[in-house]
């Protein structure tokens, strides 16, 4: 018989979100720079019609997936996700893949490295986390864990904000600080 005067377990007061959100790419990117300001300010709130709060105080990158149409002249696409050394030391990973004909697209999954810094649990800053490269309408999915802790504040998104409705949530483009051309599917953006 379990003993009835035993401690509660312990309680998490953070709400932890596990999330995909997929993109489309409305020009060709090379080396394109995605930052953690990029990923903080996904989800956010407008607070007036020039300024926006993001919603989640800590995120963890799982994964980025690409996939790379084909040309219509038949010409190989390349797509690739490059993770960043956030730390001295560590290298770079490169993770690539070119289309094959007509039926085969380019397409890439990557994780990143286990013990790498972009795995790692972040905290807003400025810092690119990975690189995109790939041509125009290119599918881009990232995979997070947000995490909304209790008692923070909401912070301002990083990237200038224009024609919000207040009050409304919106998910921002994945590349809003440089370049703002992969745009959210399926969500209200700003």
């Amino acid at each position: 018989m379990k003993n009835s005067s035993s401690h509660p377990p312990p309680f998490q007061p953070n709400l932890i979100v596990q999330r995909k959100f997929r993109f489309e790419s409305s020009a060709a990117l090379t080396s394109s720079p995605v930052t953690i300001n990029d990923l903080f300010d996904l989800v956010c709130m407008a607070a007036t019609t020039t300024s926006a709060y993001g919603v989640y105080n800590s995120v963890r990158l799982r994964s980025v997936e690409i996939w790379g149409p084909m040309a219509s002249d038949l010409k190989p696409v390349t797509v690739s996700v490059e993770f960043l050394s956030l730390n001295l030391g560590t290298p770079r990973t490169l993770f690539s893949d070119t289309s094959m004909g007509s039926s085969i697209c380019a397409h890439v999954r990557a994780k990143p490295p286990v013990k790498g810094a972009s795995a790692m649990w972040l905290l807003k800053g400025g810092t690119s986390i990975f690189n995109l490269t790939l041509p125009a309408n290119s599918i881009v999915e990232v995979a997070l864990d947000l995490v909304l802790q209790d008692g923070s504040g909401a912070q301002a998104v990083s990237a200038a904000v224009a024609g919000a409705t207040v009050g409304v949530l919106y998910v921002r483009s994945l590349n809003a600080i440089n370049g703002n051309n992969l745009v959210p599917l399926s969500f209200p953006t700003i």
